[in-house]
């Protein structure tokens, strides 16, 4: 069995006059603000996943406990960083101004969160209903998403739930919404293991036979729609640890958890840029 270990998130835009930027171009040198999607030290190195910059990057300084608190910090907390980048490498670390601060988080949305009990339920009066939603997504991606692969995990689960997001929306009248998870998430396949630090699902809540259930929707990895707490259940018998969640309406592309901002993309714009990405790959 392969083991993955994926930080399952698309790059942050670029600070610019819009929300729609490009997404950062690599090169050999360069000077960023950033949140830090993941944080894993190991044999004395230190590894980092920007949400500015694509790929992991290697700090292998030695730091005191001090600066170590600060990159920790950064990461539970959703604290921007100033990271000074040499080709694979962060050179060096800063705390940047607060104006610079500010300035970057301008660039993001204020997210609402709800509660499973205040959520739009759909009435079903049958679950085959449902099912067959499993198989007209597969049609879907074929015809508006050729060039991928059904399932291509490289292209980061904020463009996999936005893709499921485009499907869903073209159902009569169906509430959905999504689920941030955060945390040392573990998910078994019979093929491979998945590891993440962030996720993101789509959520269809469900009022059948006068009973409500909250399902998961993500037919790049399941085959069939999965009550919520099977998968949790699911995720701890895998080896999950500490994961917080945060539920959002359904156009929200990114969350940063720890603070209630992201992207919210309701009229797709956003989601346009990825997406051409996607196609040009």
């Amino acid at each position: 069995m392969k083991t993955f270990f994926i930080c399952a998130c698309l790059p942050f835009l670029l600070k610019s006059n819009n929300k729609t930027s490009a997404f950062l171009t690599e090169a050999s040198d360069t000077k960023v603000i950033s949140f830090i999607d993941n944080y894993r030290e190991c044999d004395g190195q230190i590894y980092l996943k920007l949400a500015e910059v694509s790929g992991a990057k290697v700090f292998d300084k030695k730091l005191n406990q001090s600066a170590k608190n600060t990159l920790e910090n950064s990461y539970k907390n959703g604290i921007p960083l100033m990271f000074n980048i040499s080709g694979s490498k962060v050179v060096s670390i800063e705390v940047p101004q607060v104006e610079e601060r500010s300035e970057y988080l301008n660039h993001f949305d204020v997210v609402a969160y709800h509660r499973f009990e205040n959520l739009n339920y759909n009435r079903i009066e049958n679950i085959e209903k449902l099912y067959r939603l499993q198989n007209g997504f597969d049609q879907f991606l074929v015809q508006q998403f050729s060039t991928l692969h059904f399932n291509d995990f490289t292209i980061g689960c904020e463009a996999r739930a936005g893709i499921i997001t485009l499907y869903l929306n073209q159902q009569n009248k169906l509430w959905h919404y999504k689920l941030f998870l955060k945390g040392k998430i573990i998910f078994k396949t019979p093929e491979l293991t998945y590891c993440w630090s962030n996720h993101v699902l789509n959520v269809l809540p469900i009022e059948e036979n006068g009973k409500l259930r909250i399902y998961l929707f993500d037919p790049f990895l399941m085959k069939e729609l999965i009550p919520i707490e099977n998968f949790m259940k699911q995720l701890e018998d895998n080896g999950s640890e500490a994961i917080e969640w945060r539920l959002t309406d359904h156009h929200v592309f990114v969350c940063n958890m720890q603070n209630h901002f992201g992207i919210n993309d309701a009229n797709g714009a956003y989601s346009t840029t990825i997406f051409k990405q996607l196609y040009q790959r």
